[in-house]
């Protein structure tokens, strides 16, 4: 989801050299959000975390 601009209910991420900005509509209903970056042996990626599921991985899966 693209965002036009950022809002003041929208959640943003600072990962050090980047941000990364989520909707606050995405947010409903989603108790706990976590993005991490992984350097591996597997290669290099994001994990998206919501307290309950893990989505994506180094190698691109992502969750269906």
């Amino acid at each position: 989801m693209a965002l036009d601009e950022l809002k003041e209910e929208d959640h943003v991420e600072d990962c050090g050299t980047f941000s990364v900005i989520v909707a606050k509509e995405v947010l409903e209903g989603v108790p706990e959000l976590s993005l991490d970056f992984v350097n591996n042996a597997r290669g290099k990626g994001f994990t998206i975390s919501t307290g309950a599921r893990s989505c994506g991985d180094s190698c691109g899966d992502s969750c269906q």
